[in-house]
């Protein structure tokens, strides 16, 4: 069986950006894996365990930063890492990030893609439709649950809604979008690091004009002001109360 997974580079949700122009600047911040793309590695990962003769597929859309990223997914098990190499990937839209994975995964006869029910850096979840509807292959969002049987080739997958939840069956090809409470991701051991260290990451270049999103410009980015003011009331408990009711109803005038 032949299995991929998704991941994206996103800055380390630690991290303190600062602003230059109308972008962050990049230079000094730490990526990390996106964190539910590390539940898609592991599923990947857990498919390949119970089924004979499989590997998995990692790739990612990004500059060479990334490969720290796939070098992980390395260690904890993948047989190969691709990543399409552009320096412009943080302006790359969801429809295009969409059609270059589909551009270098389409014809590699992937039976199940595994990749997060989002990015946590723009907060977008949109990639699992598109690139669906790119390969013509049915879509599992926000999955919690997915059991394969190798003997019907059907996968089962759950997902949790505010008012339901929903049960699916369905033959591959499939995109399954993972979702937190799915998996406990591995960690890699030592000696599997300082093996994924001396493994290649394929690259393949990809043209950053032809992808560039060009519905919407950004025009300004800043820091939201903020202001608080703070007052400590002193005296008698009838007179804070009236002091109180003073500031909720007549300054920030909440009643």
């Amino acid at each position: 069986m032949k299995i991929a997974a998704i991941i994206r580079s996103v800055p380390d949700t630690e991290a303190r950006l600062r602003i230059q122009d109308k972008d962050i600047n990049r230079g000094d911040i730490d990526f990390i894996v996106n964190p539910y793309d590390e539940y898609a590695v592991e599923e990947a990962m857990r498919l390949k365990e119970k089924t004979a003769d499989s590997t998995v597929d990692v790739y990612c859309l990004g500059p060479e930063t990334a490969d720290k990223q796939l070098k992980w997914a390395l260690s904890i098990g993948a047989d190969e890492a691709f990543r399409l190499s552009t320096n412009s990937w943080h302006n790359v839209s969801e429809t295009a990030s969409a059609r270059i994975f589909a551009d270098n995964m389409g014809d590699k006869g992937y039976e199940f893609i595994f990749t997060g029910k989002k990015s946590i850096d723009y907060d977008v979840s949109s990639l699992p439709l598109y690139l669906g509807l790119q390969l013509n292959c049915r879509v599992m969002p926000s999955a919690v649950s997915f059991e394969y049987d190798p003997e019907t080739g059907t996968a089962e997958m759950k997902s949790i809604f505010e008012n339901c939840r929903l049960v699916r069956k369905g033959k591959p090809p499939i995109i399954v979008c993972c979702e937190k409470g799915l998996n406990e991701p591995r960690y890699p051991s030592l000696k599997n690091i300082m093996k994924a260290k001396k493994k290649q990451v394929n690259i393949i270049p990809v043209g950053n004009d032809s992808f560039m999103n060009s519905l919407v410009s950004v025009n300004s980015l800043s820091v939201p002001s903020v202001s608080r003011k703070s007052e400590v009331i002193k005296g008698e408990r009838p007179d804070i109360a009236r002091r109180i009711a003073r500031i909720i109803s007549e300054e920030i005038k909440v009643m």
